[in-house]
Parts: structure tokens; sequence; C-alpha cells
């Protein structure tokens, strides 16, 4: 599986750039029906669950002003943590779309 700059991590949405309008766009992990979905998005907080997960590659760009590189970081540190396949290319220069 292959993620590009994506948000990977959309519990901790007020922590991204962009504030209130992610809020707006992604949900509210602070309104209880919103959080349920959002929970369920939210690939970093099953990372270390059981089960099969495919091998992963993730891209993060450290001039990313949409998404924060710590979430691909996150995932793949989690992944590894239980003997997932997960491996990170991290760039200095890319931002969101290169």
């Amino acid at each position: 599986v292959l993620v590009n700059s994506a948000r990977v991590n959309p519990l901790r949405i007020r922590g991204f750039g962009g504030g209130d309008a992610n809020v707006f766009e992604f949900g509210d992990p602070e309104d209880g029906a919103q959080r349920e979905v959002l929970e369920r998005l939210d690939l970093v907080e099953h990372a270390t669950a059981a089960g099969p997960w495919p091998a992963m590659f993730v891209s993060i760009g450290m001039k990313d002003e949409r998404v924060p590189p710590w979430q691909g970081a996150k995932l793949v540190a989690r992944r590894q943590s239980v003997g997932g396949l997960a491996l990170l290319r991290a760039s200095a220069l890319d931002g969101h779309f290169d």
C-alpha cells in the first residue's frame, strides 16, 4: 500500500495547520457522532491492532503545509512497533503536491 501525504490521524485534526477549516471539512473530534467516524478512519489509532495488514510505503514531505509530516512517520513507527512491514520516505524538499 502506498500512502502519500495522507491524513492518517484525523483524531488529531486540531493539531493540523488550517485550524477550524479542517474541522469543518473533516469533522470535529469533540463531537460524539463525528468522533466515531474519525475513529474509524484513523489509521494511526488502529496501527497496533492485530490481524493481517498489508506492507506499507509511506511518503512524507517536510514542507507539506496541508498534512503534518509527523502523521506518516507516526503511522510507520506504530506498524513497526508490532512487527509490521512499513517503510518511510521523507523528503526535506517536498510539499503536499510534490
